[in-house]
């Protein structure tokens, strides 16, 4: 059983765990891609390209994070004939993505400032 909703580890829902895994990946090459674009072609420095990259790409992020939330609360809420098959799927990729969103945001532009700091030594 997935501890935070009581579903049963199902087919459908690993199929979230794997649908989920795509899209946050996603997210964070966005971020990563403009930042490298930002510190190339516009000559700035790392940490600023870092800083610039991720306010630039808040919007997008946030915008499809919501849309899919949005699309899969259907899926966990509504209850009627074959939503137990379905409710895993949603349940997985609804919170997964409301985590990594977050996660995403803060945790990805940290790990890339340390990670250029640390190459260039």
């Amino acid at each position: 059983n997935i501890s935070i909703v009581p579903q049963p580890m199902a087919v459908l829902t690993m199929l979230g765990f794997v649908i989920l895994v795509g899209v946050v990946v996603n997210n964070a090459i966005l971020i990563v891609y403009q930042a490298l674009n930002n510190f190339h072609a516009g000559g700035m420095d790392h940490q600023q390209a870092v800083l610039e990259s991720t306010r630039s790409r808040l919007r997008p992020i946030y915008m499809s994070a919501t849309t899919s939330i949005c699309g899969m609360l259907p899926l966990v809420l509504i209850p009627g004939p074959g939503s137990e098959l379905y409710r895993g799927l949603g349940s997985v990729i609804l919170g997964g993505l409301a985590v990594s969103t977050v996660f995403t945001i803060f945790v990805i532009p940290a790990i890339l400032v340390v990670a250029i700091r640390m190459e260039k030594r």
